[in-house]
């Protein structure tokens, strides 16, 4: 079988691990007393993900690691691992201590920008990925046809202006304003600066796969991270006690 044959079983073996996690959530969820229909309804798009993701690997293999089809098979993860994270938001659904003046709405929107540039980080990887060394596991597999310089650079930008959205939200909220908000900025900073270091070496041509397979757990988690930070966002607005600042000699308004 060799170890790509290994992978490729455990991994499918995996799919009904997560089948079973996944139902085992539905069951519980159908059993709370007052009934759940957010939680339930996230567990429900959560298989059917998994069955998503099922039917994209086998067209994966069927593709011979197409870069493509490797491309949408990494995204129609990251869409179980969104469910994921909002599942466990709902069920977690903590409360921030907000005790200083936050401009709610720029915060939404600075939230928002930092998951779009997120997003757009994550997706010019597979685009690396695609057209890289690492598309398949020959050299039969073609590559995307782009210059795999080129995009390295474009996804090392998009990092850097993410780092740089996380990093003044957390000057932003401090851990006076919004301690559990600050706590998920900076562990996502950090995130990315790792994230960074493996990449770099990875584009001067360090290419064990240990640092392939630490690179992709590093976007699992970045993705998670920001998933995370938006979520404690809308917390923070749903709370209502965030505080306006307002114009000198005023008092603030608090919402």
């Amino acid at each position: 079988m060799g170890i790509h044959g290994l992978i490729e079983f455990g991994n499918r073996l995996l799919t009904w691990v997560l089948c079973i996690a996944v139902g085992i959530v539905i069951v519980v969820a159908r059993c709370q007393r007052p009934l759940r229909r957010d939680v339930l309804r996230m567990a429900w798009v959560q298989f059917w993900i998994v069955v998503l993701n099922a039917i994209v690997g086998g067209l994966t293999v069927l593709a011979r690691l197409s870069p493509y089809m490797v491309a949408a098979h990494f995204i129609a993860a990251m869409l179980l691992l969104t469910a994921a994270v909002r599942t466990y938001d709902l069920v977690e659904k903590r409360a921030d201590t907000t005790v200083a003046a936050v401009n709610s709405k720029r915060l939404q929107v600075h939230g928002r920008a930092l998951l779009g540039a997120t997003a757009v980080l994550v997706l010019l990887g597979t685009v690396v990925t695609g057209t890289g060394v690492h598309a398949g596991d020959s050299a039969d597999v073609h590559r995307i046809p782009l210059n795999w310089m080129v995009m390295t650079l474009v996804h090392g930008s998009a990092a850097v202006v993410v780092t740089v959205l996380a990093g003044v939200l957390f000057l932003r909220v401090g851990n006076v304003v919004a301690p559990q908000l600050a706590r998920s900025a900076s562990l996502f900073v950090v995130l990315l600066i790792a994230q960074g270091a493996i990449g770099l070496l990875q584009a001067l041509g360090v290419t064990p796969e240990t640092l392939i397979v630490l690179h992709l757990l590093g976007s699992s988690l970045i993705w998670a991270g920001v998933l995370r930070i938006l979520f404690e966002i809308n917390r923070i607005e749903a709370c209502g006690r965030i505080i306006e600042p307002q114009p000198a000699g005023e008092l603030p308004a608090i919402r």
